[in-house]
């Protein structure tokens, strides 16, 4: 259960209060000596949305000892916050009282934000060059995503939708003992109606990262990351890729 008081965002100095029931489960099956299935979800009762069922499956194949190969399907919400459903921001002169601005007034009646995933995974231990490849291919539908509207005062509503795809891995290598380099990459693709959305995610990202241990329990750790650009939502502003 939260509860926020807050007259300047809710215009009111009475609680605003939510509550949130959540139970989850997961069922693991070998059907076959190479193969596990995994079946999950999060059944929850949120007050302001209502009730709602967010499932996942996955199936892993496992050929031989230290490679994995996963496919699976999962859908996911984000329940909007009490600002989104319950905002209301008015500013007034002092000391007489007068309204002065009215940025924001939610209606209220938003659903949750959902995302339905499709994704082919691999991991692979190579034992004898020290190397772990986690690799990730996956396909989101994104809709329901909450924007304002360009009349004062501006409300909340479900009106956007996206597609990304992307992929990422992560390859591990442990060389000398207490010795290990990490190579993270990502690559994301946004299509949507709403141009901000296309952008709002950098498009490549690679993190490389080395680790030592030295003497006496010192580590020593280098990290360098290239960040594509990038155009923050709500803001018109471009943050150039950088390193």
């Amino acid at each position: 259960k939260d509860s926020v008081t807050s007259r300047q965002m809710f215009n009111t100095g009475d609680a605003q209060t939510t509550s949130l029931v959540r139970g989850f489960g997961n069922l693991e099956w070998r059907i076959h000596p190479l193969v596990l299935i995994n079946a999950g979800g999060t059944l929850e009762h949120y007050s302001l949305t209502g009730t709602s069922l967010a499932p996942r499956l996955m199936a892993n194949f496992q050929p031989m000892a230290g490679q994995t190969l996963r496919v699976g399907v999962s859908k996911a919400y984000r329940t909007p916050s009490l600002a989104e459903q319950k905002g209301d921001v008015r500013y007034y002169y002092s000391p007489l009282g007068t309204l002065a601005a009215w940025n924001h007034r939610s209606l209220g009646g938003l659903k949750p934000e959902q995302v339905v995933a499709h994704e082919i995974g691999y991991l692979g231990e190579l034992r004898d060059l020290r190397l772990t490849l986690d690799a990730r291919l996956y396909r989101e539908r994104v809709s329901r995503i909450l924007d304002l509207t360009p009349a004062t005062p501006r409300n909340f509503i479900n009106e956007d939708t996206a597609r990304v795809r992307g992929l990422e891995y992560q390859a591990k290598w442990r060389g000398l003992p207490g010795t290990q380099v990490v190579l993270n990459q990502s690559f994301v693709r946004i299509a949507s109606p709403d141009a901000r959305l296309e952008e709002s995610s950098p498009t490549h990202a690679t993190t490389l990262f080395a680790t030592l241990a030295l003497p006496h329990d010192w580590d020593l750790s280098l990290a360098h990351h290239w960040v594509g650009a990038v155009r923050w939502l709500g803001f018109s502003e471009r943050t150039e890729k950088y390193r």
